[in-house]
């Protein structure tokens, strides 16, 4: 105990040595300093996300509009993989630097409890679903189908993301 005394008594006779080490504990590691900040991400890094959220959100609305922009075998299934691609591409324009697995199943995960909240029904929920807006967001009715279609989508965007996306200064966790 006398020893850590006496170190401490040292530094404290020494006026650099007090800067020193009061400058060395207020600065925090460099790694700390610039931890990836999702917030403070640049509008050039969104824009390309942007850009393919409203490609995804036009298709999914033409996929339920024009007949024949997709081969008639799939019926609306190509619109439910679109529409959890554009969850996908909504949840990273929110954490941008997030891992595609963990977006893609956010994703998933968010399109899976949309299609079983259609189970549930009370006046005020299918008056949201009675307008076409509400309509898209929450559909109306459920169909187990539905979620093989999400969950093409979801494996689609991930594997997309995961291996065509583009990788800038902000490096994808894989934690």
């Amino acid at each position: 105990m006398d020893d850590v005394r006496q170190e401490g008594a040292d530094l404290q006779g020494d006026p650099d040595e007090v800067q020193n080490a009061a400058a060395l504990m207020l600065k925090p590691p460099a790694a700390e300093v610039n931890d990836r900040n999702d917030l403070g991400v640049s509008m050039q890094q969104r824009l390309p996300v942007t850009v393919a959220l409203g490609v995804v959100i036009g298709l999914g609305l033409a996929s339920r509009t024009y007949d024949g922009l997709f081969p008639n075998a799939l019926g609306k299934y190509p619109g439910d993989a679109l529409w959890t691609v554009a969850v996908y591409l909504g949840w990273k324009l929110v954490f941008p630097a997030m891992a595609p697995w963990k977006l893609g199943l956010m994703a998933l995960g968010q399109s899976v409890g949309v299609e079983f909240l259609q189970l549930y029904h009370t006046p005020w929920l299918d008056g949201i679903r009675g307008n076409h807006f509400g309509h898209l967001l929450f559909g109306s009715t459920f169909n187990p189908m539905d979620l093989v279609a999400y969950s093409v989508g979801a494996t689609a965007v991930f594997l997309g993301d995961q291996f065509l996306g583009p990788r800038g200064p902000l490096p994808v966790r894989g934690d």
